[in-house]
């Protein structure tokens, strides 16, 4: 969408706004608003999928508001609300979600479409999307781990390892983590063989037996297109470690009555298995960024679920116990691995990474190869490290050996650029107009021309 900018700051309507408070989210596709006639208190909130002063005001063609904006005897206030940084089916139901809650203040009910002093007369349509629900996955987790479901005692652990060799289990984890597999079997050997807990408290003799929680069981279900009449959606770790100990035999096993998971889709079963092991004192693995990353790629693919959206982000925060930055950091790495691979899908071509050992010496040959043309020096840089500290540094090192040493001459400098994913391309990109200027008044001042070369982004895939 092309930013466009207002002829004038605001319409004349506007005696009062906060927009020299605001500060855009970098990515920020949208935001919600709100209008507010400073005369009769009445108002009217909206979204925007778009930027600030980009000539929009309103989508509404409610008569009364119309009326009453284009009355010159009131005066507004245009204020922004919320922004989006997700995707455009988020803003639409934030602004539903919102509307929906601005009530009649005497019934309490009916959102802004019944409220009085609202000129919005719908509260909106929200997006219906087959996003996983995570309430529902959190209850049945609870449930669970309290041990609500009916728990069989003695399950033959080699008749469970067969299920796991049969790949009839859910594997939310990106993949099996022998370390923990191997401290599972440790703990059950010092315990004798001995699985369960002590179940009225242990006495000194027994207090070193911590016992294994009960391999998880869903029946009735149809995970990636396969009928299982069960299934194993947590305890594969367990099982793996049990089935490697001296004198273990048996574990509990958990059943999950079907009628608990016939609406659930194959991303809530996923979701279901990494609720099932968050942090505790019990010897269990929990889940992590890489399995977030690994669920979020089975929804792209699987459930044609955007990778950055409000659900994925509460799910990272609610089921992996991720923090914010590291949320942002994992959805950012998945879009760039799904951008890859659907560029690969296209032209055959596989993305170049530099910092691999099977790119790095095509890197090093390219430096070489511009430092030994006359008058050239260059150095390689990592965009998404690039800092224009480094690159006056250079120059005042040259600039420093031309002094000192006749003979030596630089004329140019170049910097050879890699980008290590698509995103750090765009960050680069969205910087050039900076690089221009340190270009034009900084490094200009050294006597040596500053150029920026970069590497091809993808080479073809030609190993066979």
């Amino acid at each position: 969408m092309k930013n466009q900018v207002w002829k004038r700051e605001l319409v004349p309507q506007v005696a009062e706004t906060n927009l020299e408070k605001i500060s855009t989210p970098k990515k920020s596709i949208g935001f919600t608003y709100l209008w507010t006639n400073l005369t009769t208190g009445m108002w009217y909130y909206g979204k925007h999928e778009g930027y600030l002063r980009d000539g929009y005001l309103f989508s509404s063609k409610q008569e009364n508001f119309l009326r009453d904006f284009t009355n010159l005897k009131y005066t507004w206030r245009y204020e922004i609300m919320e922004f989006t940084t997700t995707n455009k089916n988020d803003l639409t139901n934030f602004e539903f979600k919102k509307l929906s809650s601005m009530h009649d203040p005497k019934t309490g009910k009916g959102g802004a479409a019944k409220n009085p002093m609202s000129y919005n007369k719908s509260n909106g349509i929200p997006v219906k999307i087959k996003e996983p629900n995570l309430k529902k996955v959190q209850l049945l987790a609870r449930r669970i781990i309290n041990e609500e479901f009916p728990i069989r005692l003695k399950i033959e652990i080699s008749t469970l390892l067969l299920k796991i060799q049969k790949n009839e289990r859910i594997q939310g984890r990106s993949k099996d983590k022998f370390k923990h597999i191997q401290d599972i079997t440790g703990f059950i050997n010092d315990a004798g063989g001995i699985t369960d807990p002590c179940l009225f408290g242990c006495d000194r003799k027994h207090e070193h037996i911590i016992g294994c929680d009960p391999v998880v069981m869903l029946h009735n279900v149809t995970y990636r297109g396969k009928f299982h009449d069960e299934i194993i959606v947590d305890g594969s770790q367990t099982i793996q470690g049990a089935s490697r100990a001296d004198k273990a035999v048996y574990l509990r096993v958990q059943d999950v009555p079907p009628e608990e998971t016939e609406d659930f889709t194959d991303g809530e079963m996923v979701m279901l298995s990494n609720a099932l092991n968050p942090p505790q004192q019990k010897k269990k693995d929990p889940t992590d960024r890489d399995d977030f990353e690994v669920f979020m790629e089975g929804e792209y693919y699987n459930a044609d679920l955007p990778v950055d959206s409000n659900s994925h982000r509460e799910i990272g925060k609610e089921i992996h116990r991720l923090h914010g930055n590291t949320i942002t950091s994992a959805i950012e790495t998945v879009e760039e691995k799904i951008e890859k691979d659907e560029h690969y899908v296209r032209t055959g071509e596989v993305f170049c990474d530099y910092d691999t050992p099977v790119y790095k010496p095509k890197l090093e040959k390219m430096v070489k190869k511009h430092n030994n043309i006359p008058g050239v020096y260059c150095y390689p840089s990592k965009t998404s490290y690039y800092k224009v500290d480094k690159t006056i540094r250079e120059l005042n090192s040259l600039v420093k050996q031309m002094e000192e040493d006749s003979s030596f001459v630089i004329n140019e400098m170049r910097i050879l650029h890699h980008h290590p994913g698509p995103k750090a391309k765009k960050d680069f990109k969205q910087r050039e107009k900076e690089h221009e200027e340190f270009n034009k008044n900084v490094f200009s001042k050294s006597g040596i021309n500053v150029e920026f070369v970069f590497m091809p982004e993808y080479d073809l895939d030609d190993e066979d």
